[in-house]
């Protein structure tokens, strides 16, 4: 038993692997439901009004901690990996939104986009070929952040109680009991 044993006897080493079984796709999961929910609407939240209304709610819901929108959005739809998934997606979406209108307002003007405009391009194809494409890299530098702080939200709903059902392995939930032997 390289990590020992918890109070019920079971190796902590192999329940520790089989947590991540199900932590890591969980995160991972998560980030690209984010992604693909928050850069479609980031990219075209760019123009006047309507933009600027999505920007104010993101900033309403950026003004809450991220565990407490987690905790209430996994209350309102039950416990289990589905719904930590996309609880963790829907706190993650802003993130996405945020980076890409940013990079979709800084590319706009770019000559190339303007080039693109001009000979007739949709703005679908302008937003995703032109804009999206320059700045994907971007993009996957946060993904990679978000599926990091995705690990540290799932661990955090675990040891509160409230991510998977208790008999199934997870760290957070590995960590809450052991700090009761503490």
């Amino acid at each position: 038993h390289w990590f020992g044993t918890d109070g019920n006897g079971m190796d902590v080493f192999s329940r520790t692997i089989e947590a991540a079984k199900l932590d890591v796709p969980i995160s991972i999961a998560a980030t690209v439901l984010a992604l693909v929910v928050g850069v479609p609407i980031g990219l075209f939240a760019t123009s006047g009004r309507v933009g600027d209304a999505v920007m104010r709610v993101l900033d309403a819901f950026a003004a809450l901690p991220i565990i407490v929108l987690a905790i209430v959005a996994i209350q309102l739809m039950g416990r289990g990996p589905a719904n930590v998934i996309l609880a963790i997606a829907i706190v993650g979406a802003p993130r996405f939104v945020r980076l890409s209108r940013a990079a979709a307002l800084s590319l706009r003007s770019s000559r190339y986009v303007e080039a693109a405009v001009a000979i007739g391009c949709s703005p679908l194809r302008v937003a995703f070929n032109h804009v999206f494409r320059n700045a994907y890299g971007v993009v996957l530098v946060q993904a990679t952040l978000t599926a990091a702080n995705a690990l540290g939200t799932i661990a955090a709903l675990n040891f509160l109680g409230v991510g998977v059902k208790p008999p199934t392995p997870s760290w957070g939930a590995m960590i809450s009991d052991g700090a009761s032997m503490l």
